[in-house]
């Protein structure tokens, strides 16, 4: 003990000293990690969730009350850790846990399983979260079904919404029993995804709860939610207001689309709602569009390089035509914003909707956002722009067991609003 202790006097340089223990004060141990020099008391199990984090005052070991506390705990062993494991992760490495696993055949085909993981399955990164919620994308049913454009490589785990709580990390930003939420980047794509219990991401792709939202909450927005913002902020902010006429929302009954006639409706903005599911008035009627407009409607087929001005501003979720032909029906100096293409990846239009009425078309990548502009559209969702409408376009599935059967049903274009799914007590 006193050669150990004697040790921790001169660390070198660089590397933080962690003692860990159980509640109990059984089994402690003491293990080293790169990063600023401070000396942490932490109580945990091996279990999933750490209790509780202290941050001991004072820096480097210098310091009797540390050295009283180290000798007390009767430390037999000394381990290192590397940057993207944390010494929880270490010890939680084999714990196992759910996760939807989709594998490539031999055939070609793709095949969904719910299957085991473990700790150490997971790409590196600062954080690792315990996955309460996640929610279905459009993408994810793509991810999930073998698109190599989404997704490049199998096996791999789909989900690009995950909320839930830091379980451990190695980013002083963030600390044990956080609550956080991660959308969009790579997540879900080609970094295993939100659709298992455990996430392990870089620390600049979280984002902290926003006060006023549950983590349920922030998974009926997710990823579709914060693009339907993101694309209302742009229109706003371009100097769209409600006061110079209607505006309108392709692809309306999607989760998208559902999320921007909501907000925008709340809003005060006069807004058409357009849909291939005329059946479906009622639920849009109730978001608070003011017109249903069906697909066929606007989606012209003339040729018309130009029609008569109706809209002063669009979001449009779908692409295709019907982008064409929002953007050859929106008044003088309106907006467009585009964030989808589940009509069509194609543009065909003209110059003179550009030059002649001088609108704006307005590209989305909720991705990408950068943290800042993010951080600002997800304090809208949690406060002025959160939606009394949120239960009515959200279905929860019971569990990973459930997402099968709504990944064939958004690929065949049969969703409807939101769908999450709980991953986790």
């Amino acid at each position: 003990m006193k050669e150990l202790i004697r040790k921790t006097r001169r660390p070198r340089s660089g590397r933080n000293v962690l003692c860990c223990c159980y509640p109990d004060h059984t089994a402690p141990f003491l293990t080293t990690c790169q990063g600023e020099s401070k000396l942490l008391f932490a109580c945990g199990t091996l279990t999933p969730a750490p209790l509780c984090i202290h941050n001991l005052s004072g820096v480097g070991l210098n310091n009797r009350k540390k050295h009283r506390i180290l000798a007390k705990l009767h430390i037999p062993t000394v381990s290192t850790v590397t940057a993207g494991s944390t010494f929880l992760e270490k010890n939680m490495e084999n714990i196992a846990f759910k996760a939807m696993v989709v594998t490539e055949t031999a055939e070609k085909t793709f095949v969904r399983t719910i299957s085991d993981k473990h700790i150490e399955d997971l790409p590196t990164g600062e954080v690792l979260i315990k996955v309460r919620y996640s929610s279905l994308n459009y993408k994810d049913a793509l991810s999930a079904s073998g698109n190599k454009g989404v997704t490049r490589r199998y096996p791999h785990t789909p989900g690009i919404d995950a909320a839930g709580l830091v379980a451990a990390s190695s980013n002083s930003a963030f600390k044990i029993g956080d609550q956080v939420l991660v959308t969009g980047y790579d997540l879900g794509m080609n970094t295993a995804g939100g659709y298992e219990e455990y996430i392990r991401v870089p620390a600049s792709w979280v984002v902290p709860l926003p006060t006023g939202l549950s983590l349920r909450e922030s998974m009926i927005y997710g990823t579709a939610g914060f693009t339907a913002a993101l694309s209302c902020y742009k229109l706003i902010h371009s100097g769209v207001s409600k006061d110079q006429g209607q505006v309108l929302v392709t692809g309306a009954t999607g989760g998208v689309g559902s999320i921007a006639v909501a907000i925008l409706a709340q809003s005060g903005f006069d807004v058409a709602a357009v849909t291939t599911k005329i059946d479906q008035t009622p639920y849009l009627l109730q978001l608070g569009a003011n017109e249903i407009i069906s697909a066929t409607d606007a989606d012209d087929q003339s040729g018309r390089p130009l029609l008569k001005p109706r809209w002063a501003g669009v979001v449009d979720t779908v692409g295709g035509n019907i982008l064409t032909t929002a953007i050859k029906t929106t008044r003088h100096h309106g907006t467009i914003t585009c964030c989808g293409n589940v009509t069509s990846a194609e543009l065909h239009t003209s110059i003179y909707p550009f030059i002649l009425n001088g609108v704006s078309l307005v590209g989305i990548d909720s991705a990408t956002t950068p943290m800042d502009h993010r951080l600002r559209v997800w304090d809208k969702l949690a406060t002025e722009w959160k939606l009394t409408h949120l239960e009515t376009i959200t279905t929860e599935l019971p569990g990973l067991e459930a997402l099968d059967e709504r990944i064939g049903l958004i690929l065949q274009g049969k969703n409807r609003g939101r769908a999450i799914v709980k991953i986790s007590d």
